[in-house]
């Protein structure tokens, strides 16, 4: 599997060696560490003498926020810990410049190509290689077992697409996940998928999913905060449409037109997903003749009579949530659809509005369907019925709150788990050596 896979790699590289540098000088992106996509990286070997490293691979900023709390906890387990992170996208190297300052070095993740790959390893030479809920390189996990690595999957996740997709070419994804060292699976489900790709039962452990360890939780002072900044008085209700897709915005203004036929003392906060797309979303406002004021002009005014914020701001969603009365939740309206967070609103004590297209999240929204936590609604009067029933009954709104911390209540604590079978699997694998 692994001859086929680099030959491939070995024919391809010659034609990417060209095209990605072209790719990058015309878009723009990652021109300025275009280099450590090649492998040509170097870390101190200073800051490295006498530490146990771990090498850090997430994907992009989600897999970021999975990593920060399981990082935290091996701290506390593994002496002269030290750690590098690896990612791929331009969102993640940002979030993990912010939320690891202590990383040894942070840089992105070389083309799976054997040298550059080889080559890294020799250079870092951890003790672990934790991957993050997804992206299975064979050549990093191979090259990690080569140099003594312990290679373990964490918080892993595969669709049943994906799922399929593997089973498909079995003879190449079961030599691949019989490689590692440890699989943490998120739920039974995920574990059984695992299971029949190949990965060896005594490898897999079913620790719960470490998301519900990243949800953002706002405390009474910060919430205060936000409602004098948006100046929100005694009595009004505030509707939430967060990570907003494209026809999202005007399909909630008209169910906002529609709830305000019978609530008066009403406000919509609208989040795109996408800033660059506010100014779209402000000619839509305009068009349809809607006061509004941008969350960003509110530190140097006051709202007045604006019925619409609009947020245009990074990294305060999940805060604002726990000042809404009811939330919808976007790329869910239209197809393809995919779906963006339904925990981040269960964190603040609200069910999540959705429409029929949450494909990404499928695990979520079945636990949370369940419990009563989560409403798939398909038209614009179901989610006029659905979010005016919220916005009048206090006590539906007080019953969903204490619904939601008692869901969240049981499954926390997986990035403990998950750091104390990590730091078990190293002293092991150390041992055995």
């Amino acid at each position: 599997m692994l001859f086929l896979y680099n030959l491939l790699w070995f024919l391809l590289f010659p034609l990417i060696l060209v095209l990605f540098p072209l790719a990058s000088i015309v878009s723009g992106k990652k021109r300025r560490n275009l280099l450590q996509h090649f492998g040509f990286f170097s870390i101190s070997r200073e800051k490295a003498v006498g530490k146990k490293i771990i090498w850090l691979q997430a994907v992009s900023v989600g897999e970021i926020a999975t990593a920060e709390p399981v990082i935290r906890e091996l701290k506390n387990l593994i002496d002269e810990f030290a750690f590098v992170v690896s990612v791929t996208t331009e969102a993640g190297y940002r979030r993990a410049q912010k939320v690891f300052p202590d990383a040894l070095e942070i840089f992105y993740t070389p083309f799976d190509f054997y040298p550059a790959i080889s080559s890294l390893m020799k250079k870092v030479r951890p003790a672990a290689i934790l991957i993050i809920e997804t992206g299975f390189w064979p050549n990093l996990i191979y090259c990690g077992k080569k140099f003594g690595a312990v290679s373990v999957l964490v918080n892993g996740r595969i669709s049943e697409k994906s799922f399929r997709n593997h089973k498909s070419i079995g003879f190449f994804a079961r030599p691949l996940f019989s490689m590692f060292d440890l699989v943490m699976a998120r739920d039974a489900a995920v574990s059984g998928r695992f299971k029949e790709l190949g990965v060896d039962e005594g490898k897999i452990i079913s620790l719960g999913d470490i998301k519900y360890d990243t949800l953002r939780m706002a405390g009474q002072a910060e919430m205060e905060t936000y409602k004098k900044v948006f100046s929100i008085g005694p009595g009004e209700k505030v509707i939430m449409a967060g990570n907003t897709h494209e026809g999202e915005e005007e399909f909630m203004l008209d169910v906002f037109d529609e709830l305000r036929r019978g609530i008066e003392n009403l406000l919509l906060i609208i989040a795109p997903r996408r800033l660059e797309r506010v100014p779209h979303i402000e000619k839509i406002l305009r068009e349809k003749g809607k006061s509004y004021v941008k969350r960003s002009a509110l530190e140097r005014q006051a709202r007045g009579s604006e019925d619409v914020i609009l947020l245009d701001t990074i990294g305060e969603l999940a805060a604002v949530y726990f000042i809404c009365d009811a939330i919808f939740v976007g790329k869910s309206i239209f197809p393809p659809g995919g779906g963006h967070s339904l925990l981040e609103p269960v964190a603040a004590g609200k069910a999540p509005f959705h429409g029929p297209y949450v494909q990404y999240y499928e695990e979520a929204r079945a636990a949370l369907k369940e419990a009563g936590l989560s409403v798939e609604l398909k038209d614009k009067a179901e989610f006029a019925g659905h979010f005016r029933e919220v916005l009048e009954d206090d006590d539906k709104r007080e019953e969903l709150a204490k619904r939601a911390g008692s869901f969240l209540k049981g499954r926390r604590g997986a990035s403990k788990k998950a750091a104390e079978a990590v730091a078990l699997e190293i002293r092991r694998a150390r041992y055995l050596h």
